[in-house]
């Protein structure tokens, strides 16, 4: 019995650390996104481009979970504020990507860079088996979560659908 309680307890501290960190993160990068000038939202957007090239909005849109309408009203900030371009597809001219600026490099990249050296000075105390089975944990979390989240998308999406549908039957039995 005092293994299972053991290990409930181990699984406890764990989830703890993890919603401690990822909090802490939250929190960082709030204070990044006040120091750009910009929203959380905006920043989380600004931070998927630059981390990958012929980003789309409806790329960022499916992987954020917000509207692609939103999603251009991100870009139009991003871009106002110098941090993104568009620019279209040589091959398929209707289709437009999103990419980081020299601003970007030039005044975010500063701002994670101690979030980054933190991060390394602790990975760089752990051996290769240590990462590697750091890297699959963390990848299958982050399907584990996004999984969540699209449950998540599903239950606010059937609920609101609800709510349209109870004032379309309500209106219906008014105009009657």
């Amino acid at each position: 019995m005092a293994q299972v309680e053991s290990r409930a307890s181990l699984l406890n501290d764990v989830a703890m650390a993890m919603r401690e960190v990822t909090s802490l993160s939250v929190l960082y990068h709030q204070m990044m996104a006040h120091r750009l000038g910009v929203n959380s939202t905006d920043l989380q957007c600004l931070e998927r481009v630059a981390a990958n090239r012929d980003v789309t909005a409806g790329e960022l849109a499916k992987v954020t979970g917000l509207t692609t309408g939103s999603i251009t009203t991100v870009i139009d900030r991003l871009e106002q504020a110098g941090f993104v371009s568009r620019y279209r597809d040589n091959a398929d001219r209707r289709k437009v990507f999103v990419g980081a600026t020299q601003a970007t490099k030039r005044q975010a990249e500063p701002l994670s860079a101690p979030m980054h050296e933190a991060i390394g000075d602790v990975l760089e105390r752990c051996g290769d088996d240590q990462l590697n089975f750091l890297c699959e944990i963390l990848q299958e979390l982050c399907d584990a979560v996004n999984k969540a989240s699209a449950q998540l998308n599903a239950m606010s999406n059937s609920r609101a659908e609800k709510r349209k549908a109870v004032k379309r039957v309500a209106r219906t039995r008014s105009a009657c």
